[in-house]
């Protein structure tokens, strides 16, 4: 399954905004739970068509974002590679 996501970070907020377009068709809210140097961990909070979940945001060195999500039962992943717009 491919589908386009479109994540919003905003300096110094401790919320994102996460949209699956597609099959996925999910826009929800991302909370900053931990972060260090180089990660992020957030929480994806649920929403109509949206399953909640743990996201992990890793810096790369080439200047983009690895993106990892994991349902709370881990039978849902996403992983993906985000670029800025």
């Amino acid at each position: 399954l491919t589908f386009l996501a479109e994540v919003s970070f905003r300096a110094g907020r401790d919320t994102a905004r996460v949209t699956y377009a597609g099959e996925a068709n999910c826009a929800t809210t991302l909370t900053l739970t931990d972060r260090t140097t180089h990660r992020i961990e957030l929480s994806l909070a649920a929403a109509p068509s949206c399953t909640p979940g743990a996201v992990t945001v890793r810096a790369r060195s080439d200047g983009r974002l690895d993106y990892a999500f994991t349902s709370p039962s881990g039978r849902y992943t996403i992983q993906a590679t985000l670029s800025r717009a």
